[in-house]
């Protein structure tokens, strides 16, 4: 792949629009890392380039923060609906998913951190050099926030396993977060 990030301000979300091969790395990242998890068959549904085409069924959004020079801020986020989260939960831990708790929640954030790791070597061959935060999770009120957050450019790349669906989502961060910045929205964890 070559290089793309030769100027100041590309970040994470002009990357991926930019080269096709990384949307399907991506893909085959979040498709491989499940499987290993949810033990179903995983089905890629078209990527969405401006956003959502409407309101998420999503139960738990786990959400790493990424910076870089010259990408600045960037997130990555792994969406899930309460059935696809208590699949993967049911077949990590091999017992039924009761509630969201810290432990169980801690799941959403480590998944999206095991995809980030996957495809950070593929982001530093492109030129694109990103530091992870701690990862962290939404739920309840916290999602609303994030809602409100990605209604501007957004590459969403989903995902249907045989008991729900889930997502994968870039935002643009450059235009948006007027009032809120990112680490007010990914830094409360609301239980519903």
């Amino acid at each position: 792949m070559p290089r793309a990030c030769s100027n100041d301000g590309v970040n994470l979300f002009d990357v991926v629009r930019a080269h096709e091969e990384l949307v399907e790395r991506i893909q085959e990242v979040v498709r491989s890392t499940l499987r290993i998890h949810s033990r179903s068959a995983i089905k890629v549904l078209p990527v969405h380039t401006e956003g959502l085409p409407g309101p998420p069924d999503v139960a738990i959004i786990g959400v790493l923060r990424l910076t870089g020079v010259p990408a600045g801020n960037s997130l990555l986020a792994l969406g899930l609906s309460y059935a696809a989260f208590a699949e993967i939960y049911e077949n990590m831990f091999g017992e039924p998913y009761v509630a969201l708790s810290e432990d169980s929640g801690d799941i959403a954030g480590e998944l999206v951190n095991i995809i980030f790791q996957s495809i950070d070597p593929d982001l530093r061959e492109l030129g694109l050099e990103l530091e992870p935060s701690l990862p962290a999770f939404l739920t309840g009120r916290a999602i609303d926030g994030w809602s409100q957050a990605t209604l501007g450019p957004t590459v969403v790349l989903p995902f249907s396993l045989e008991a729900g669906d889930l997502f994968v989502a870039i935002p643009d961060l450059r235009r948006r977060f007027a009032v809120a910045t990112p680490p007010d929205l990914i830094s409360v964890t609301d239980q519903p």
